[in-house]
């Protein structure tokens, strides 16, 4: 997909999301940067305070809604993502499959075998089973790509907002970086047409176009 607008940018990393706000100007061709915040109304101090520091600076805010979270999955959800998935749904996963595991183990050696055997056993494949539940129950998602990108901490609705801003200089970008994370934003990154990478390796097409 072929980032063109910062809304563009939000739906490749936010997929299956209500978006708001956005698609004001293109960012095909001009460094970014971009900041994704759990919670909305930091996310939107965080961008009146940029907007009002940098003269002639654009920015643009996009409000980003799911679905809410839910012991269940449902078929909007994303399912390579975190901020849909409760603590819960993932205690609970683990609770089953640790039970179901240890019921299982401990029948069969309460009949084969001695009973110290088996309760030893047991609490054995319920750590073995809890493990199973947790990952089954969505717990590998937070080693997935967008774990790293996706806030695990909001709100039940889901609500996050991602803050862009066009910078034109390398000076200008450590600058607008700098003031968005007075506001503990959970990423930040250098946005463009080609995709992003971090603030660290910042060096802006228009001062190097032979960076890329």
């Amino acid at each position: 997909m072929t980032i063109q607008t910062l809304e563009d940018y939000a739906a490749e990393v936010f997929p299956n999301r209500d978006l708001r706000g956005g698609g004001g100007f293109p960012i095909t061709d001009a460094d970014v940067v971009v900041a994704h915040f759990a919670e909305v109304g930091h996310g939107k101090a965080a961008h009146e305070r940029v907007r009002s520091s940098f003269t002639g600076l654009r920015t643009e805010l996009v409000v980003v809604r799911g679905q809410g979270r839910t012991m269940l999955p449902t078929a909007d959800e994303d399912p390579e993502g975190v901020t849909e998935l409760p603590t819960r749904r993932l205690g609970l996963s683990s609770l089953v499959g640790g039970v179901v595991l240890a019921a299982v183990v401990l029948v069969i050696l309460l009949i084969v075998s001695e009973p110290w055997v088996a309760i030893i056993s047991a609490a054995f494949a319920a750590g073995i089973g809890a493990w199973i539940g947790f990952l089954a129950g969505g717990g590998a998602r937070h080693a997935g790509e967008r774990a790293w990108a996706q806030p695990a901490d909001v709100d039940e609705d889901g609500a996050m907002a991602v803050v862009g801003a066009q910078i034109r200089s390398a000076d200008e970008g450590a600058a607008v970086t700098a003031l968005l994370d007075q506001f503990r934003p959970e990423v930040v990154r250098i946005v463009n047409g080609s995709g992003w990478r971090l603030p660290s390796s910042f060096t802006p097409e228009q001062e190097d176009p032979q960076a890329r």
